[in-house]
């Protein structure tokens, strides 16, 4: 729908961006890898449990589901990046803090996926590290391992090249009334 709706441009993925995901992961990324936005867990895990030749033609098979790892959940990857063997599934927030409880979810789903004919790979991408995260138990991907622990690389996300305030919608409620304002993200 994006490439219907702002056309050509849209396409292919900014070269700056590709070449701070080839420095950071220490990978070789085409120039036009696949890539998709919002992807579901559970459309990965099926894709993942078919490989290595990913060939899927009907009669299509029912696979059991124990343990119930196809949640019909919509809990997906903000964008994924995906060429020969390899993964990229990256995890993006330009406002508001990481959530312990969202990736200790997200990080279940990836131990969950079927990894044994792909090179998976995760980032997370936001204007400021993530600071609060607790250690979580993450996939023993290669990429993942880091000081003795487990944690994600990191991409700083900018918001164009405007020095202007990125602005975010907050609620809140006082004595029992419910209020929203416009406010920048940082204040």
């Amino acid at each position: 729908m994006l490439n219907k709706a702002l056309g050509a441009p849209f396409v292919n993925l900014d070269a700056s961006f590709l070449n701070e995901l080839r420095s950071k992961l220490g990978i070789v990324i085409p120039e036009n890898p696949w890539w998709s936005f919002d992807y579901h867990f559970d459309w990965l895990h099926a894709v993942l449990q078919y490989g290595p030749d990913y060939h899927i033609e009907p009669p299509y098979a029912e696979i059991k589901n124990e343990p119930e790892t196809i949640k019909g959940s919509q809990e997906d990857i903000d964008l994924i990046i995906a060429f020969e063997q390899t993964i990229i599934l990256i995890e993006a927030k330009l406002s508001g803090s990481w959530n312990n409880k969202q990736m200790r979810s997200k990080a279940e789903r990836m131990l969950a996926l079927p990894h044994s004919n792909v090179d998976l790979h995760l980032v997370l991408a936001s204007p400021k590290a993530p600071t609060g995260l607790k250690k979580i138990r993450w996939p023993d991907w290669p990429s993942l391992v880091k000081n003795n622990g487990f944690a994600p690389h990191h991409i700083e996300l900018r918001y164009g090249d405007t020095n202007q305030d990125r602005l975010m919608v907050s609620r809140r409620e006082i004595e029992g009334h419910k209020y929203y304002r416009v406010k920048p993200v940082y204040n």
